[in-house]
């Protein structure tokens, strides 16, 4: 097992000072932030994706100290009711996956995001209880999620073959759940997986404890 720290912790210092620092506490891991709320102090993607020679250095400087970026992370907001913030956040998410992809990084952590509590929003709103029932209102119009599909299809994360399908596949869900079909026909302690399906894998890079 692999102890490991979030670097944004020693943001105050140079980044391979912030290593130094990270291996006299005898830790083995590094999750670096690359932007939106962690910030980028030690990670900026634009540089690293577009210079080989920077990105070789940033490999380097973690290789040699024994130490391995477990995550990248860049906790954001891609679906805050400002079209300006979310696009700034997902754009940080993307190019984050890109950067992980280059360092054989298998993990990006992120956050799903918020929406706002209606279409005319200016900050998100975070709804932990149905009620009073204009809350209930607000629940129902993020759960659609039609804006944010709709934004995705259009930033060519889906291909209009697959858009198709996914939104045929969420009717099936619909008329499942409304005619009270499986695994919603029944209480859920007592759900069991399909027999059928296989055991899932861990992902190759993952080190069990």
């Amino acid at each position: 097992m692999k102890l490991g720290v979030f670097a944004v912790l020693f943001s105050d210092l140079p980044f391979e000072d912030a290593l130094d620092r990270i291996v006299d506490l005898g830790l083995d891991a590094v999750e670096i932030g690359t932007g939106c709320w962690p910030g980028d102090a030690h990670c900026k993607p634009d540089v690293l994706l577009s210079n080989a020679a920077r990105l070789k250095a940033f490999r380097q400087a973690i290789d040699r100290r024994g130490l391995v970026i477990s995550a990248l992370s860049c906790h954001g907001n891609p679906l805050h009711p400002s079209a300006r913030v979310a696009k700034r956040d997902h754009a940080v998410f993307e190019k984050t996956l890109r950067l992980a992809a280059k360092l054989d990084v298998g993990t990006v952590v992120t956050f799903s995001g918020c929406p706002g509590s209606d279409p005319s929003a200016r900050q998100p709103s975070w709804i932990v209880t149905p009620w009073p029932p204009e809350f209930a209102e607000a629940l129902e119009w993020q759960w659609k999620d039609e804006d944010e599909f709709e934004a995705m299809r259009t930033a060519g994360l889906f291909t209009e073959d697959e858009a198709r399908s996914i939104r045929a596949e969420g009717e099936k869900v619909v008329e499942r759940v409304e005619s009270r079909g499986w695994p919603f026909n029944r209480p859920w302690p007592d759900w069991r997986p399909d027999p059928s399906w296989p055991v899932p894998r861990t992902a190759d890079y993952w080190t069990p404890p």
